[in-house]
């Protein structure tokens, strides 16, 4: 994630093919105001191939989030969806509920 202030990364789900679960705090702009997301779908984050990037073009953070940085005690509703540009890559599975 590039912010204004830098750059920081977070760990999701992927819940569908375009669609990411995260952290709420992750995507949230109130402190800082978010230029970029990067997925990247390798734990080897140094090498990662453009075949392995996906980029995030929308976010949807929990309408009720409140964070310690918002006047809070903690995180509540600490969720949000990053919806992907493109598909992620193949080789990688959705969460399954079964």
């Amino acid at each position: 994630i590039k912010s204004e202030d830098g750059e920081g990364i977070c760990s999701g789900t992927l819940i569908s093919r375009r669609l990411v679960l995260t952290a709420a705090h992750c995507l949230d702009s109130s402190q800082s105001k978010i230029l970029s997301v990067k997925v990247i779908f390798t734990q080897d984050v140094e090498k990662a191939t453009e075949q392995q990037i996906r980029h995030g073009v929308r976010g949807r953070i929990h309408s009720q989030f409140l964070s310690s940085a918002m006047g809070g005690s903690g995180s509540w509703n600490d969720i949000a969806l990053l919806k992907l540009h493109s598909d992620a890559p193949v080789d990688f599975k959705t969460v399954g509920f079964e």
